[in-house]
């Protein structure tokens, strides 16, 4: 076995660990490379370590051929003895950031078919290279702390565990992995469009080759700011305690002890707390 191939079964071992309970696993497994060895790798250790199993495709409808890749997955699927479910969105106007809005849809899909089938966690495909391009789009946003610790391999939202196995592995050798062992996948086309950031973000990942900046590196940088936002988090949470109150639905702040926090603290409470009036999971950027 490779030591690529034993990084992906470590990290597939990893997920399964993750403190799950009977209640089950979902895989979001749109047909790409990376989704694909994400059920390639977990499904078969799932089912040895008694763990149900259950597959979800997004379709999007924004291609004629996203039905034809969601079908392959169902036919893998069915091969696996893994039961399997399309989740159609058809919210689409023509208006908007296309790829955000997708991405917000697709979590909702996700999180409603998790629910209905009393899942405890849903496990997804993101890489190293995702990491990495997520990075250079904060930062041409000009995000703090927040921002560039982009995406966690385990986050707690909407009543799930969402898990991120594979976002310290490479892109190319998830399908390095899946060509050793004949199994295929599809290129979304999409992923060669410039019109979409993510795209935009990949091309220019390879032009900053040159000044040592790599995908590796930038991944390094999210898990940094990732330790820096939890260091940042132990004050806030502190002063919301004293300085915070609930009623009736209104949020009432001590300004004296808010007044006397050091900036970032006072933006961290005062963010987190129009992020709950809002009913947003991510806080604002003020």
């Amino acid at each position: 076995m490779t030591a690529a191939a034993e990084d992906i079964l470590a990290a597939a071992a990893r997920c399964l660990e993750a403190e799950l309970s009977s209640r089950g696993l979902g895989l979001a497994v749109s047909g790409g490379g990376d989704s694909m060895a994400l059920l390639h790798a977990l499904a078969p250790m799932a089912r040895d370590r008694g763990i149900a199993v259950r597959v979800a495709t997004v379709d999007h409808g924004l291609r004629d051929g996203a039905r034809a890749e969601a079908e392959r997955v169902a036919r893998d699927c069915a091969i696996l003895g893994l039961p399997h479910e399309i989740l159609d969105w058809t919210g689409w106007e023509g208006r908007g950031n296309l790829q955000d809005a997708a991405r917000r849809a697709r979590r909702a899909l996700l999180t409603d078919w998790a629910r209905r089938h009393g899942l405890e966690a849903v496990a997804l495909g993101h890489t190293l290279d995702d990491q990495a391009e997520t990075v250079l789009m904060r930062l041409a946003r000009g995000s703090g702390v927040d921002g560039l610790s982009a995406m966690s391999p385990i986050r707690h939202e909407d009543g799930l565990v969402w898990l991120r196995p594979f976002l310290g592995l490479r892109r190319a050798a998830l399908r390095d992995w899946l060509s050793e062992r004949g199994l295929g996948w599809d290129e979304d086309p999409s992923n060669a469009d410039p019109r979409f950031q993510r795209v935009r973000a990949r091309a220019a990942l390879r032009d900053l080759a040159p000044l040592g900046i790599d995908a590796q590196g930038l991944a390094d940088t999210a898990q940094r700011m990732a330790m820096a936002r939890e260091a940042l988090e132990a004050p806030a949470a502190d002063l919301s305690r004293r300085a915070l109150r609930l009623r009736a639905g209104a949020v009432e702040i001590d300004a004296a002890l808010l007044g006397r926090a050091p900036e970032e603290t006072r933006l961290r409470l005062v963010s987190a707390a129009i992020g709950w009036i809002a009913g947003r999971a991510y806080r604002p950027r003020i």
